[in-house]
């Protein structure tokens, strides 16, 4: 943050995030930005506006918006998806009155005369490295603790899975497992290059991740909402307000097997989930579990 500092600058900061919801019913009310986005949003608002407090010229979260990198891999995604959702996300800050302290970067924004696939070949060809050799990295040393890649995969590999039972039920076990390897490598590739063109973009900026990083990582791992010490984020959960107010994040299937009060937004979207007051402590904790 010095250099900032020193120049009397506004801090700025990135971090790949908000690409779409997750496809899986399982997971999220549906394909629209809702009632998490918008807490997300506040509670990153509050951090920029606590800076504000302590250092004038504040700071800044630039968000790069990642689901058009990753829309032709992820399976049940679309394009249309990513650019709905992305205007809902963008709306959301506007009416926060968050624009001066959070900022959406889009992949369209620096490609605004090419079609969505090509601008994805193009930042995939410039940026990021070929699928064989990312392969070839992960094989070459298969001790996640010696070749750090390894785990990316293994976790992507789970991820893509666990989805695909939801997304395309039909799919055999065996064909699950043959999709989520080249989605897997596929988001590796992707991930990769859309990093580097962050940094081409804005090489001051300090790195933030939606992930824990260990200690001596180039990145600084936050919570991307209030309440998610877990590490959720609201692009693959659905919101539940308990009874004192609160907002926690869980599974869309875990809050409707618990019952709860499903909250539409004026437009009639499903926005959120509600618990009553007579809920019990077993039924927070089971949602705090996300089973």
């Amino acid at each position: 943050m010095l250099p900032f500092i020193e120049q009397n600058e506004q801090i700025q900061f990135m971090i790949p995030a908000f690409p779409f919801k997750s496809p899986s019913s399982d997971k999220c009310l549906g394909k629209a930005a809702d009632k998490a986005e918008e807490e997300s949003f506040k509670y990153l608002k509050n951090i920029c506006d606590e800076v504000k407090e302590k250092y004038k010229p504040g700071a800044k979260i630039n968000i790069f918006s990642d689901g058009r990198i990753f829309a032709d891999i992820t399976t049940g995604v679309t394009d249309n998806d990513v650019t709905e959702y992305t205007k809902g996300i963008k709306k959301m800050i506007n009416d926060l009155g968050a624009s001066d302290c959070l900022n959406i970067i889009t992949l369209e924004d620096e490609y605004k005369n090419n079609d969505y696939c090509t601008a994805r070949n193009e930042v995939r060809s410039k940026y990021g490295q070929p699928l064989e050799e990312i392969e070839e990295r992960i094989n070459e040393e298969k001790d996640p603790k010696k070749n750090p890649i390894v785990n990316d995969y293994t976790g992507i590999k789970r991820f893509v899975e666990e989805e695909l039972k939801v997304t395309m039920p039909e799919y055999s076990k065996k064909a699950r497992q043959r999709t989520a390897k080249q989605e897997a490598l596929k988001t590796i590739q992707a991930a990769e290059a859309w990093t580097c063109y962050m940094k081409d973009k804005m090489p001051k900026a300090i790195r933030l991740s939606s992930h824990p990083q260990p200690c001596g990582s180039s990145k600084f791992g936050i919570y991307i909402s209030k309440n998610a010490e877990d590490w959720s984020n609201p692009w693959n959960a659905t919101v539940v307000e308990l009874p004192d107010g609160k907002f926690i994040l869980t599974k869309c299937k875990t809050a409707e097997n618990c019952g709860l009060n499903l909250v539409r937004c004026p437009k009639g979207l499903p926005s959120h989930f509600k618990c009553t007051d007579e809920i019990s402590k077993q039924t927070i904790d089971e949602l705090r579990r996300k089973k």
